[in-house]
């Protein structure tokens, strides 16, 4: 076609060149996304297209099948066409891909539509898939069933793509599909590290790491089983869009997007079951992440917390390289960045040398400021230490360092349901400032909270300040999943001669959280209880690992009895576990 020639060119006709097709995949993928969502595609999925409608023609491209790097010149059908007939202005380019986005967001664009999406992988490399006892090397274009096992070696990757989303695995993972049924997707995830995009269609989306089991209520989070550094395993949870739920034996804890959460996995002695921090700017930097962000851009999906940076570096202008990184993925979709930029040859002239003409002042590098961290309202603040325990019964033990003497007032630690808690008092909402967490004695380094409920995460953050309330010392905000009355089971006992022995399950729960173990009797009360009242204690210990006690001087009858364990807290004594009520007949 000349360049008078107005006709209009079919895009599905097989003419379309290389790079463009890559673009109008990515585009009508994006339409109908955009079309099913009622919305446009976001700022960072827009800031990727046009890196890309001005990148150069020379990119690299990964061996499905190695999984190696090398740098490609223009396909030669390409230079051959425009050495034939003309160079195509970059202008051209990019107006084609705009008659690309309003055709495909602005219209039905069904004739860009690629159909129903498979369950399939994409891309792999040494990876195998473990099926019916059989192995196999995983390939791209394998259909995925339930009970498929997939394997990534030590430098192996793999993208699968499960219903309308994908998941992509890094070295040395182990992924089991358990259930992928039209509107759900069911995964064990026994090791390493899988980034999970969830689309909408999708009714529930379950990953399970041993005792843990996730559920997606976004769309993208990302999940590394690792070994624990005491220990056993854990798990690093990202919420990249929205959340992820966490549950398991004695959690309960909602990961929202920007929040890394570490979940420790199996018995946990009586330690934290998880700690929740803020992604900071170095963790969002992981080239995991980023790669995983860029090739969800390209899919039209938005990628919550690791927008505006992307976005920013997206827009940033270029100089003339003498080497290429490029984070986007290929075609194949094998999840691992190149492991090193490959050098652009010099041996030979490159259109690059040349200034590129341009029909308008190169833009700066953002439309606006870049966005700064949230200032702290007191700088130069000393740092304090801080441990929290989640007891049984419904409160918490804050534990923190001594604070410099100089200037001290008071401590007063603050708890809020929002992972983000400002160093500065009085406190901002959801924040607040508990009285058992406050004390004028700077050698008093605990302190107790409770009344909290039950199933409920919560951050505390322990300040120094002086007389005037201004702080001085600040610790990092912690994170703890509040607990209900842990029950103990059953109290066991029997009677021989008028004396009744009793046995129970020892209170295995941290020692920060055991003060007395009482066993109260009764015998009008079938439900004995010794904060309740009609309740007499006849033994008392505070040794946390007695499981037993030989009691006598009881009655003819029926008496009921309990064993609790008691803790006292600034409010007085609170329950923290018991037995289930024993009913004793005394002949």
């Amino acid at each position: 076609m000349w360049p008078d020639d107005d006709r209009l060119v079919p895009f599905t006709d097989g003419a379309l060149e290389p790079d463009l097709q890559d673009l109008a995949d990515t585009l009508s993928a994006a339409g109908q996304r955009a079309r099913r969502r009622a919305s446009v595609p976001s700022r960072a999925f827009a800031a990727d297209l046009r890196t890309r409608l001005v990148d150069e023609s020379v990119s690299p491209r990964r061996s499905a099948l190695q999984g190696t790097a090398t740098m490609d010149r223009v396909r030669p059908r390409v230079v051959a066409r425009e050495a034939a007939t003309f160079r195509v202005p970059r202008w051209s380019v990019a107006a084609v891909a705009a008659a690309l986005v309003i055709a495909v967001v602005g219209i039905d664009g069904g004739w860009l539509d690629g159909g129903p999406a498979e369950t399939a992988v994409v891309g792999a490399t040494d990876a195998v898939l473990v099926r019916d006892g059989t192995r196999a090397p995983l390939e791209a274009g394998m259909q995925l069933h339930e009970g498929d096992r997939l394997l990534t070696g030590a430098d192996g990757s793999a993208t699968l793509a499960l219903a309308g989303g994908e998941t992509r695995l890094a070295a040395s993972t182990d992924l089991t599909i358990d259930d992928i049924s039209g509107t759900e997707v069911v995964l064990e995830q026994a090791a390493g590290r899988a980034w999970h995009r969830v689309d909408d269609p999708l009714e529930r989306y379950v990953v399970t790491t041993g005792d843990v089991t996730w559920t997606a209520t976004g769309t993208a989070f990302d999940l590394d089983r690792r070994p624990a550094d005491r220990g056993g395993e854990e798990v690093r949870a990202i919420g990249i869009e929205h959340d992820v739920t966490a549950i398991g034996p004695g959690l309960a804890v909602s990961v929202t997007e920007g929040t890394i959460a570490i979940v420790a996995l199996g018995p946990t002695d009586g330690a934290r079951r998880v700690r929740l921090d803020t992604a900071t700017t170095a963790d969002l930097a992981d080239t995991w992440l980023r790669w995983n962000a860029t090739r969800d851009l390209a899919l039209g999906f938005d990628i919550g917390v690791l927008e505006p940076e992307l976005a920013q570096a997206s827009e940033r202008p270029k100089p003339t390289p003498t080497s290429v990184l490029t984070p986007r993925p290929t075609g194949d979709g094998d999840p691992r960045p190149s492991a090193a930029p490959t050098a652009v040859p010099t041996s030979e002239p490159t259109p690059r040398s040349t200034p590129k003409p341009t029909p308008k002042p190169t833009p700066k590098p953002t439309a606006k400021p870049t966005p700064k961290p949230t200032p702290t309202p007191t700088p130069n603040l000393a740092s304090l230490g801080l441990d929290v325990t989640s007891c049984d019964g419904g409160f918490a033990v804050l534990d923190w360092t001594t604070a410099p003497a100089e200037g001290f007032g008071h401590y007063q630690s603050l708890r809020s349901t929002s992972s983000s808690i400002a160093p500065a008092y009085p406190p901002k909402a959801p924040a607040l400032a508990p009285d058992g967490l406050y004390t004028t004695d700077r050698l008093a380094l605990r302190g107790t909270d409770t009344g909290l409920e039950p199933g409920t995460a919560y951050w505390y953050r322990t300040l120094a300040l002086t007389a005037g309330d201004d702080a001085y010392a600040a610790s990092p905000v912690r994170a703890i999943e509040a607990r209900p009355i842990k029950a103990l089971g059953a109290l066991a006992w029997s009677v021989e001669a008028g004396t009744v022995t009793f046995e129970w399950l020892a209170y295995g729960g941290p020692q920060a959280c055991f003060g007395i173990a009482k066993l109260v009797v009764s015998q009008t009360d079938d439900t004995p209880g010794y904060l309740e009242g009609g309740s007499n204690a006849v033994w008392a210990s505070e040794d946390q690992a007695a499981g037993g006690a030989v009691l006598g001087g009881f009655t003819s009858g029926t008496h009921f009895a309990r064993l609790e364990i008691l803790r006292d807290t600034w409010i007085g004594k609170v329950l923290v576990a018991r037995t289930d009520v024993a009913t004793i007949v005394v002949p």
